[in-house]
C-alpha cells in the first residue's frame, strides 16, 4: 500500500494530506531526503488531532518517501525527553488503533526528534530515547 492510499483510508488525516513536505511548512528545512521526487506527501498529524484531542501529547508529523512512512516530531531538544515520549506514546496509540494502515508501512521503525536548536539531553535521557526507538536529528530518506 502506498503512503497516499494508507493516508486516504484514515478519515481523520485524508484531507490533510499535502503534497512532499508541505505540511512540514517551514520545518521541512530539517528534513533533506536524497531523491526529492521520492516524497509521497505528508500529514500534519498534530494540526489534524487538535481540535478532536486538545489535551493529547500529540506527535507532529508523517511523511511518505519511497512507499515507506516516517514519523518526524520538531521541538528543541534540551532535555524534554519526558515530553517527546509522551507524544511518542500517543503516535504508537494511534498507529496501533486508527493509523494501523500507516503503521503497516513504517519505513524504519524508528521515530525521528528533529531539533530546532541543538541538542542537549543527558545520558540517562538519551537511554530512555533509545528504549522508545526515537532517533534525534537524525531522518536518513534516500
Amino acid at each position: 500500500m502506498s503512503f497516499q492510499k494508507a493516508v486516504k483510508s484514515v478519515p481523520a488525516i485524508a484531507p490533510s494530506l499535502r503534497n512532499g513536505l508541505q505540511a512540514m511548512g517551514a520545518n521541512s528545512r530539517l528534513v533533506r531526503p536524497t531523491d526529492p521526487r521520492g516524497c509521497e506527501g505528508s500529514i500534519d498529524l498534530d494540526d489534524c488531532y487538535s481540535k478532536l484531542q486538545p489535551q493529547a501529547s500529540r506527535w507532529d508529523y508523517a511523511i511518505g518517501y519511497k512507499g515507506k512512512s516516517y514519523f518526524v516530531e520538531v521541538h528543541p531538544a534540551n532535555g524534554q525527553v519526558t515530553e517527546i515520549i509522551a507524544k511518542c506514546t500517543w503516535l504508537r496509540s494511534w498507529l496501533n488503533a486508527e493509523g494501523a494502515p500507516l503503521a503497516q508501512i513504517h519505513g524504519d521503525g524508528a521515530f525521528h526528534w528533529l531539533s530546532t536548536a541543538g541538542v542537549n539531553i543527558f545520558s540517562n535521557g538519551k537511554a530512555r530515547l533509545a528504549q522508545n526507538k526515537i532517533i534525534v536529528n537524525s531522518l536518513k530518506l534516500s
